[in-house]
Parts: C-alpha cells; sequence; structure tokens
C-alpha cells in the first residue's frame, strides 16, 4: 500500500516553510499531528514540537518540586518519571493501567518498586 501524499511531516515542512519555524519535526508523526492541530486552533501561536513542550513542562515542574521545602525525588523515581514523561510524549495520555505495560513494569520489576504512591 502506498504512503499518502499528504502526511503530517508533509504538511509540517510546508508550515515550517510559511512561518519560518525555528522547532525541529517531531521524530513521530502523532507528535506531528498534535502540534500542526494545535497551532491551527490557536493553542500555541507559533508551529513548535509538542515533545519539546512536553520536555520543557516536565523540566518546569521537576524544578518547582526540588526547590524549597519540598522532598526531592530519589534517582528512581526520577527515572520512573521519566519514563511516563517518555510514554506521554508517544501516546499524549496515560491511564493507571498503562503502569503495568512495559517498560514501565519492568523497570518495577527490576527495582522491586511495588508502591505508586510516590509518584505524585
Amino acid at each position: 500500500m502506498e504512503k499518502p501524499l499528504l502526511t503530517p511531516n508533509y504538511v509540517w515542512n510546508a508550515y515550517a516553510t510559511l512561518e519560518k519555524t525555528k522547532s525541529e519535526r517531531p521524530k513521530e508523526e502523532l507528535t506531528a499531528l498534535i502540534s500542526l492541530i494545535r497551532r491551527v486552533c490557536g493553542i500555541d501561536a507559533e508551529l513548535k514540537a509538542y515533545d519539546s513542550t512536553i520536555e520543557a513542562n516536565f523540566n518546569k515542574w521537576i524544578f518547582k518540586q526540588h526547590t524549597g521545602q519540598h522532598n526531592r525525588f530519589t534517582a528512581e523515581q526520577l527515572d520512573w518519571l521519566r519514563m511516563i514523561k517518555d510514554h506521554l510524549v508517544s501516546s499524549y495520555h496515560i491511564e493507571i493501567d498503562d503502569l503495568d505495560y512495559t517498560p514501565l513494569m519492568l523497570k518495577a520489576e527490576k527495582e522491586k518498586c511495588t508502591n505508586y504512591s510516590a509518584i505524585k
């Protein structure tokens, strides 16, 4: 079956050319599609890869959690949080059942983590 000529990556390239976008095209077509929809609907003022938005929001949240009187995350907890962030980048949602899927479950078994309440 032939790949359609109008894919999110082709539309991204067209918008990037018209708007002189500084953001690199996302690696995933789903990410490109979400980014395009956010731009067309006016959610974002400029076309930018949504995975970079997730990354920026994650980093800002981690920084906020690690300042002041808050408890800091352990290295293992940070690994888990990064894996959850990566899951969000690729699927745009997470449900409690997703914690039972690999690689999250493999990480839990490897680290013998059974208490999910540490992730707020």
